[in-house]
């Protein structure tokens, strides 16, 4: 077998290993999932969050699941960051304004969903914590959190 060949084929396999495990994480990410376990209620599972290439900016993203036989519920998604600013505690909530209502913040639920997206972290702030909250009507239907 040629070199040309050789560096093909370590090519394709690296390749092919990187899709495996992207495949494997995205499993985990759903494995928790069983079809009517909530028991009508909306609950949100596996929260991640995880550094972006850009400084100061991560990704997030959960799995919120409806129980079977409900109705289509529209919910909104609340972020609360949780910083440390040069020792000082600090919390910043996203979506900072009405304004802001993207389609990132707002939920149409009639079974499961996935909720991504990505934020920015001001500068000379350090993350300790992220809490996902879901809302309708004002009222908090299912949080979850995260120490990082």
């Amino acid at each position: 077998m040629d070199t040309q060949t050789r560096t093909k084929l370590n090519l394709l396999i690296g390749n092919l290993e990187a899709e495996n495990a992207r495949l494997k994480e995205e499993l985990a990410f759903f494995e928790d999932f069983v079809p009517g376990t909530s028991g009508g209620a909306v609950t949100l599972k596996g929260l991640q969050v995880t550094k972006d290439t850009v400084p100061g900016q991560y990704r997030y993203r959960a799995l919120v699941i409806q129980g079977s036989q409900k109705p289509t519920v529209q919910l909104k998604v609340q972020i609360l960051l949780k910083m440390l600013n040069q020792n000082k505690p600090a919390i910043m909530v996203l979506p900072r304004k009405q304004e802001e209502q993207a389609a990132q913040f707002n939920l149409e639920l009639s079974r499961f969903a996935r909720v991504s997206g990505v934020f920015q972290v001001p500068e000379n702030n350090q993350l300790e914590s992220v809490e996902m909250r879901l809302m309708e009507a004002g009222n908090i239907k299912a949080q979850t959190s995260i120490r990082l």
